[in-house]
């Protein structure tokens, strides 16, 4: 189970396999939502070729129309709370 300690950081119960993950790769980190999300989808949920082709749908999307009204409200609400607050 993947837990979220109070500093913020993205934790795994075996911390020793991640250790080495994170020496192996390099210690990355990041204070973008975005970058949390994806990172969370890739890890947990999506194949990293799935979430690629998604993101190179919506890089050519410059107004998008969307079929489900809710689903269109929810997924703006979402991103709303992913951006940073000004």
């Amino acid at each position: 189970m993947k837990t979220t300690e109070s500093s913020g950081s993205i934790v795994s119960p075996n911390n020793r396999i991640n250790r080495r993950m994170r020496e192996a790769s390099g210690s990355q980190s990041s204070r973008d939502r975005w970058v949390s999300l994806l990172y969370l989808l890739a890890r947990d949920h999506l194949p990293v070729g799935s979430l690629e082709i998604l993101v190179s749908q919506v890089e050519s999307i410059n107004d998008a129309q969307f079929t489900n009204g809710w689903l269109a409200l929810w997924a703006k609400n979402a991103a709303k709370r992913l951006h940073p607050p000004e």
